[in-house]
């Protein structure tokens, strides 16, 4: 029997996150997906809130992202650009309220949404919880799966999304 392995390579862009800043906090984004595609990575992965910041104060609450915001536009424009999936967080604002999520930005154009489905009890009192269930992509013909900070103790989540074809969990 013969294994076929398939290797990507990912990063992880870590920015300086200014609360509230998603212009200046984006500009970082966009510089460190440049420099990631030319040492040839296919996909990067930023922290949970990268866009906004990570803090439940009414300014950063007021910069949350929607899914057809020229942010948006800007993520897939890059994506396109370097043939990176450009995978960054932020709070959300839906028609169902607000979220903590990860934008999964592919260079075709296609946008996922995977929302956090395991609130703390700070962000219960704001935030509206994602689905359980994760939303998978390939990437250079991986499926890939993202969990949100407390969803990777999600009880069997890692086996159900292993079952369902996930080979990299983000």
């Amino acid at each position: 029997m013969t294994t076929t392995r398939t290797m990507i390579h990912v990063a992880s862009g870590q920015i300086v996150c200014h609360p509230g800043d998603v212009e200046g906090n984006l500009i970082q984004i966009e510089e460190l997906t440049r420099l990631a595609a030319q040492a040839g990575v296919r996909l990067i992965l930023f922290g949970e809130a990268a866009l906004t910041g990570y803090l439940l104060t009414e300014r950063v609450v007021e910069q949350a992202i929607r899914s057809d915001s020229p942010v948006i536009d800007r993520l897939r424009r890059l994506a396109a650009e370097t043939g990176t999936v450009v995978v960054p967080g932020a709070f959300e604002r839906s028609t169902e309220g607000l979220h903590v999520s990860q934008f999964v930005v592919c260079p075709g154009g296609d946008v996922l949404v995977q929302r956090k489905y395991n609130l703390t009890e700070d962000e219960k009192r704001r935030m509206v919880p994602g689905s359980l269930e994760r939303l998978m992509f390939p990437v250079d013909g991986v499926t890939t799966a993202v969990g949100i900070c407390a969803d990777n103790d999600t009880p069997d989540i890692h086996r159900t999304t292993r079952a369902r074809g996930c080979r990299l969990w983000l």
